[in-house]
């Protein structure tokens, strides 16, 4: 009878074991950081889609994804600004804050409260000098608060001469700075705060904790290796100088966004073809054509240091396209334009980053849009796919990745790695295509899964 009653209790154990085992998350970080953006969203009533949620004056998004986990109270997530911006400092310096917003999620008596932090640093060698701007995104209560060698030496208005010699007068005490070129205000406190210390954030030991300019380069004290801040920085300056002041607003609103993803930006895009960025910038228009089809075209030359691509502004092209698949597109033709300068700089460099591509084909043939087409088919399709669902989710569209992997071969359905595949991965990604480009399939049932551009 002890034999059977201790078998059963074996049994039972390992029945429980079992069942534990089978109910550990995957990925528990991923699943933290879910439920931590499912309480922000509860608490704030955010929306993703109101740029200006954050920073009344500066458009911004919350980056999720870059993240770093303190302990079980303490997170940090990243802000990214669609604007580029430059605070002034109290040593009268500029200060480009794009790796230096974030949100500081700290858990008090089982509930989380949420904290804005900018920082705007002079020098972080002998401990944080310069200033933090602390706002509470649940209360607005905010701080400017100015920390000599980290620790708090004095409350510190960045303040800026006016074309009178004259300094703002203003009982709100604000912080001012150059957004896109053009001086404005950026933060500005509210007549009384309160407190110096809204909720609890905004120290230097924040800045120290996140190192934002670390030698990992990660912007989160990740695990990036020497040298990735400079190429980070590289990119971000690349996509902050694609010229878009000829697209329509509709457009625009789309660069902004491409701009934001995290590891997969045109910029990106046109590294991991490369191994490095091109020694120009992309200017983007718009052309009629009269074929609806040809949905964009990107010149062979570069002209006053910019690689200029042309988007059909052909209303049967224009009228029904959606975000998604202009977003393809632009991504799709950043890459003919990387090729086309290349090879017509340098071609025996072209030669060396494209073996099997440039020493088998003659320049002619290098220059030949379906040759290109095939280079991209056959090595992009997948870094494309990524790019477009980061997108996506950028813009909180929940899509079957299917989609996204179909999109990916906008304007290669011509190619032989496209030909290679079944007819019903042929079809497929046809209708999708069709149906994101000029909603013709929707006689078949097949619905856009983007938002229209409404150009």
């Amino acid at each position: 009878m002890k034999r059977i009653l201790l078998l059963f209790t074996i049994f039972i154990f390992i029945g429980g074991c079992k069942d534990q085992y089978e109910v550990i998350p995957k990925n528990p970080i991923k699943e933290k950081i879910d439920l931590l953006r499912a309480d922000f969203q509860k608490q704030t009533n955010y929306n993703q889609s109101d740029s200006n949620f954050l920073i009344a004056n500066l458009k911004t998004s919350i980056n999720w994804e870059n993240n770093k986990i303190v302990s079980d109270d303490t997170i940090y997530v990243k802000v990214n600004l669609f604007d580029q911006v430059q605070l002034l400092s109290t040593d009268s310096s500029k200060v480009a804050i794009e790796n230096l917003v974030w949100i500081k999620a700290i858990k008090t008596k089982g509930k989380w409260n949420y904290i804005l932090i900018t920082f705007i640093p002079e020098n972080t060698k002998q401990g944080y000098t310069g200033t933090i701007i602390s706002k509470s995104i649940l209360t607005g209560r905010q701080s400017t608060i100015y920390y000599k060698e980290g620790h708090k030496a004095q409350r510190e208005v960045i303040g800026i001469k006016f074309a009178n010699g004259k300094k703002s007068t203003t009982e709100r005490k604000c912080v001012y700075g150059y957004v896109n070129g053009i001086l404005n205000y950026v933060n500005c406190e509210p007549q009384r705060t309160g407190t110096d210390d809204p909720d609890q954030g905004g120290g230097p030991i924040d800045y120290e904790t996140l190192d934002p300019f670390g030698d990992d380069g990660s912007g989160a004290g990740g695990s990036g290796t020497s040298g990735e801040g400079d190429e980070e920085a590289a990119v971000n300056d690349f996509n902050e100088r694609i010229d878009d002041s000829n697209l329509p607003d509709c457009m625009k609103n789309v660069i902004e966004r491409l701009k934001m993803l995290s590891g997969n930006t045109v910029a990106d895009i046109i590294r991991k073809f490369s191994g490095e960025l091109p020694g120009y910038n992309l200017r983007l228009g718009m052309k009629e054509n009269n074929n609806p089809m040809q949905v964009a075209g990107t010149n062979s030359e570069i002209t006053n240091g910019f690689a200029l691509i042309e988007f059909n502004s052909n209303l049967l092209t224009t009228q029904n396209v959606t975000d998604l698949a202009f977003a393809t597109t632009v991504l799709h033709e950043s890459i003919h334009a990387y090729l086309f300068a290349l090879y017509k700089s340098d071609p025996s460099a072209a030669s060396l980053t494209y073996p099997e591509l440039f020493e088998k084909y003659s320049k002619k043939k290098a220059l030949d849009n379906n040759l290109q087409h095939e280079t991209i088919a056959r090595d992009f399709v997948a870094d494309l796919a990524r790019s477009i669902k980061n997108y996506g989710e950028l813009k909180g569209y929940t899509i079957d990745k299917q989609v996204y992997d179909d999109l990916a071969w906008k304007g290669l359905t011509e190619t032989s790695s496209f030909k290679k595949l079944s007819d019903n991965d042929k079809s497929r990604i046809i209708d999708r295509i069709m149906a994101e480009q000029y909603d013709s399939r929707k006689d078949n049932g097949i619905k856009q899964k983007g938002s229209r551009l409404g150009c």
